[in-house]
């Protein structure tokens, strides 16, 4: 059968409503996040974390005298200091307007909560579109991972905007800044200290006659070897629960590097089995041998992440 006949198949009916919106930060995940954040935000932590990178840093003679880091060798120029400065809320003017309270488990991979307190008062947002951006300083790497979205009312219980809640993923770890726009204008930024996942291989586990590669009742696909440079066919498996999804997309990066690469992508979904399980048939290719990690998006949003192994 030919690869064009393979995905045209009968559950090509596309479905109009986002996916995983909402059920991903509960307001007892909320609670928790504030909960240990607060045991958590030690200064001593964030002090080593930079002491570290800066090592790592004057290590390899990329600090130079004017402040700055040296970053010709990997092509994008000079980066300054404070952008690599961990940073947990935005001051303007002597006036702290934001503090963000991330997943004290904060790794890449994953899609992660985060909690924004922005301080001035409703008014200052009511009627806007507010979006989030990050940005990877170092490889320049910069994504849309909260779309814009008009802010219509105040956070529970509050009288301002406090407890604006979100949940996104990133590809790889390191240091990001998060970008905060209010009708397309920068509003106030912060940046934080991302980790790298576990690159250990994801686990196969049974589901009807099939062996999935990723993780058990969140997603995955039939297990099938991946060979450098070579097509191949993966039926991917998303449990969805209950919610619908528009598009679906494949993104991957290589261990120790930073480039995304495009694998696959597809508006034309149908719809889930009697057990609210998507299975969407691809074609996917990884260009070198090695570990990586592949990174499925349901409507531009990260849902996790599965490393394999490239022959």
């Amino acid at each position: 059968m030919k690869d064009s006949e393979y995905l045209k198949q009968p559950w090509e009916n596309k479905l109009r409503e986002r996916p995983f919106r909402n059920s991903h930060f509960t307001e007892a995940i909320q609670s928790k996040v504030m909960q240990r954040t607060k045991l958590q935000k030690s200064k001593l932590r964030y002090a080593g974390a930079a002491v570290t990178i800066a090592g790592c840093l004057l290590a390899a003679g990329l600090y130079t005298s004017w402040g700055y880091i040296n970053m010709e060798s990997f092509g994008i120029g000079l980066v300054k200091q404070e952008e690599l400065r961990v940073r947990h809320s935005y001051v303007r003017e002597g006036v702290e307007l934001l503090n963000v309270y991330p997943d004290p488990y904060l790794e890449a991979g994953r899609r992660m909560g985060y909690i924004f307190s922005f301080t001035e008062p409703f008014a200052t947002f009511k009627g806007k579109r507010l979006a989030i951006t990050a940005e990877h300083p170092i490889s320049g790497t910069k994504l849309l991972v909260s779309p814009a979205q008009e802010i219509t009312d105040a956070s529970s219980g509050y009288g301002g905007l406090e407890r604006f809640t979100t949940s996104f993923g990133l590809p790889f770890g390191g240091i990001w800044r998060y970008d905060i726009e209010l009708d397309g204008k920068a509003y106030a930024d912060v940046v934080l200290s991302v980790s790298e996942p576990s690159w250990q291989i994801s686990p196969v586990f049974p589901y009807e006659i099939y062996s999935l590669r990723g993780k058990k009742d969140e997603l995955g696909f039939i297990d099938a070897p991946f060979i450098a440079g070579r097509s191949q066919k993966y039926m991917w498996h998303l449990w969805n629960k209950g919610e619908a999804i528009g598009n679906f997309q494949v993104k991957a990066v290589k261990q120790g590097e930073t480039k995304i690469y495009d694998i696959f992508s597809t508006n034309s979904l149908g719809e889930a089995s009697s057990e609210r399980v998507y299975r969407i048939p691809s074609l996917m290719k990884l260009p070198e041998p090695g570990v990586w990690r592949l990174l499925p998006y349901a409507d531009g949003q990260m849902l996790d992440s599965i490393v394999v192994e490239v022959k």
